[in-house]
């Protein structure tokens, strides 16, 4: 084979296009940059998360959790659901959409979190007004957009109402209006079968009105107790659990006390609700757990470990509502329980020709703005008294 003699490839080579589209590109400037992170984000904010008659963004970042506000009120946003917004967007978008990466994308939210868009202090507790950074505690936001003080309406002071907007930073919405006169006939007609004792009624009212405000300093928590099933206990845990909005309920046993990275949710929920607690398990089962179940009622404080979120300590928020067939057996015989323990009797095995499996949907579909109005009341008589006054059942 000579020197010059031509060696044919095996087979056909890509060709490189780089050479002619370079030089084309290079004639219009080259490649275009990638929009700014920050334009994009204000962007998006401006078009996808902006209050029309308030100015007021609707998305949030505290705590390395992200917000948005609804008709209903602040809800967190979770799997991944603001990046999905954000790559729907750019794509839509003739200038955005040939960047619409992930890698692009978590530079947007990178700016999104940032104090200057919508990131919020996270020494800011919530619930709190954004624009006084006064705390809003007690308020709660109605599903017809009134924000009332809870506190303030048992007390009968005459503290106005306020129109819910996104500076009121809270999860403490209800799905129900708020209505002054409204009633609650079956909801009475219920109480009236299975809690015959008047004492009862009124601890049950006073037990409700307490879990609409949002404090622990009461130091008491609540057991509803009957030997007999079909007695009426579940029902009245759902209506419970709709009058302070399901989201702002949990539901851990006293069991899982014990494990320090299950406690999370007492930081954050209103209430939490167990509504089938094995205590019959032998003397001394809860012994293990009986200092922080105390210090939990009392409004201690715990360290916050959930995943994802850096660990800090928090204060328990939510009140305890346990229900169960048996009595819980405590190993301390001091009154540091049983100065917490309230006992509500469910005495009444309910016939099984009466009962109504649709009772609770029907009472949660129609009267929570009447159980509403019973529950002040009941909180009312908590704040007279400065206490829970239990019952002699009880």
């Amino acid at each position: 084979m000579g020197n010059h003699e031509k060696v044919k490839p095996s087979r056909k080579t890509k060709q490189d296009g780089r050479s002619k589209t370079s030089a084309e590109n290079g004639r219009k400037g080259g490649r275009p940059p990638a929009p700014e992170f920050a334009s994009v984000a204000s962007r998006f904010v401006a078009e996808v998360f902006m209050d029309k008659s308030t100015g007021e963004p609707t998305l949030r970042h505290w705590r390395g959790q992200w917000l948005r506000y609804t008709e209903k009120g602040w809800e967190h946003l979770f799997g991944g659901s603001l990046e999905k917004m954000i790559i729907s967007f750019m794509e839509n978008s003739t200038t955005y959409g040939p960047w619409a990466s992930t890698n692009y994308v978590n530079g947007v939210i990178l700016h999104l979190s940032s104090m200057y868009k919508c990131g919020l202090s996270d020494t800011l507790e919530m619930p709190i007004w954004i624009s006084t950074k006064k705390p809003a505690t007690d308020w709660i936001k109605f599903s017809n957009n009134i924000v009332l003080n809870v506190e303030d309406l048992a007390k009968k002071l005459k503290t106005p109402s306020k129109t819910a907007t996104p500076d009121f930073f809270s999860v403490d919405f209800v799905e129900y209006p708020y209505d002054k006169g409204a009633k609650c006939p079956i909801f009475m007609k219920y109480l009236d079968r299975v809690l015959p004792e008047k004492s009862s009624k009124a601890l049950a009212q006073k037990m409700f009105g307490l879990m609409l405000m949002d404090t622990t300093k009461y130091e008491t928590f609540f057991y509803l107790f009957g030997r007999q099933a079909r007695n009426g206990k579940t029902v009245m845990l759902d209506i419970l659990k709709a009058l302070v909005g399901k989201h702002n309920v949990c539901h851990l046993g006293l069991g899982s006390l014990s494990d320090k990275f299950a406690l999370w949710p007492l930081a954050e929920c209103k209430v939490n609700i167990y509504g089938d607690t094995a205590t019959d398990t032998g003397y001394g089962s809860l012994a293990h757990i009986e200092g922080v179940f105390k210090d939990l009622v009392s409004g201690g404080t715990f360290e916050y470990e959930k995943k994802m979120l850096n660990k800090h300590n928090a204060k328990c928020r939510a009140r305890f509502v346990f229900a169960g067939n048996s009595l819980p057996t405590f190993v301390d015989r001091s009154d540091a329980i049983w100065e917490r323990l309230r006992i509500i009797r469910f005495n009444v095995q309910i016939p099984k020709e009466d009962r109504d499996p649709d009772l609770a949907r029907k009472i949660i579909s129609s009267e929570l703005s009447g159980v509403f109005n019973w529950a002040i009341e009941g909180l009312g008589k908590i704040i007279k008294d400065k206490m829970v006054v239990g019952t002699s059942e009880g």
